[in-house]
């Protein structure tokens, strides 16, 4: 007949299994911030590479004259090139917009909006009310 372990013994056993699922979540935790630290680093080696290739990716600060200025006249063309786009849309935005011109007969042109008609209702409508009968009937 098999004994039964000791409550001490079913304590001991209990921490020692604590004790090994522990160790294997440190163990795993361990690995992954490795993995982590070394795709950082990866990272790092990509961001000089790439800035020995884009000088104009490393900080103003690193930058020389002649890369400030080559910078500065980038940037103007990029401006320019976004004033153009920005300009040609909102050229569109008004030919497809609602407005309309119409030549007044003296060789001028009005500018009109193409809005819904509004209602307005007559007098009669704003007296007639029919208080929860037929009114009709009364005259």
């Amino acid at each position: 007949m098999a004994k039964k372990p000791s409550s001490m013994g079913r304590q001991k056993i209990k921490i020692a299994k604590i004790k090994v699922k522990n160790h294997l979540q440190l163990t795993q935790i361990l690995g992954e911030v490795e993995i982590e630290k070394k795709r950082g680093e990866s990272f790092d080696q990509m961001r000089k590479t790439s800035q020995s290739q884009c000088w104009w990716e490393a900080p103003i600060s690193q930058l020389d004259l002649q890369e400030l200025e080559q910078l500065k006249d980038s940037m103007e063309a990029s401006k320019k090139c976004v004033t153009n786009q920005a300009s040609k849309f909102m050229d569109n935005q008004i030919a497809d917009s609602s407005t309309f011109f119409v030549d007044n007969g003296n060789g001028i042109f009005d500018n009109y909006d193409i809005k819904p008609a509004r209602t307005m209702p007559s007098s009669n409508d704003l007296h007639n009310h029919s208080l929860g009968f037929d009114s009709a009937a009364l005259f």
